[in-house]
């Protein structure tokens, strides 16, 4: 590896690892609200709150994938003209990291493709060993 590939690594490093770990923090948990169909309100107990989140997880899959179960918690609406209940989650480790791995690849990417084109225009300018 020449000195210019080095510095490739620790920049994409040094830009790479931080955006990783905000969008890993972003990504940890869901927050989500739903609206009960009439099924699932004629539900009483521990019956209504299951069938509340499997609506829930039906209706925003993408949400809700990858909740770990005892981290659930579900509100019922706030006021009496509320009729939404509010769902969250935290999200299990993988769910997070797939979810952050995307944009850490973007500024390191665009670190290469940066330094690619240096190195491209540079051996355009070099002349021919004759």
């Amino acid at each position: 590896m020449n000195g210019w590939q080095r510095i490739g690594v620790v920049l994409s490093a040094i830009i790479g690892l931080p955006v990783f770990a905000i969008a890993y923090i972003e990504n940890d948990s869901a927050y989500g609200t739903i609206y009960p169909t009439d099924a699932v309100r004629s539900l009483k107990g521990q019956e209504f709150w299951n069938e509340l989140y499997r609506q829930a997880e039906r209706e925003q899959p993408d949400r809700f994938k990858g909740c770990v179960g005892s981290s659930i918690e579900m509100k019922p609406p706030f006021g009496e003209y509320d009729r939404t209940y509010s769902v969250s989650c935290d999200k299990d480790v993988f769910t997070t990291a797939s979810a952050a791995i995307p944009f850490a690849a973007i500024p390191i990417a665009l670190i290469w493709g940066f330094g690619w084109a240096v190195a491209w225009i540079r051996a355009g300018f070099k002349r021919p060993k004759s």
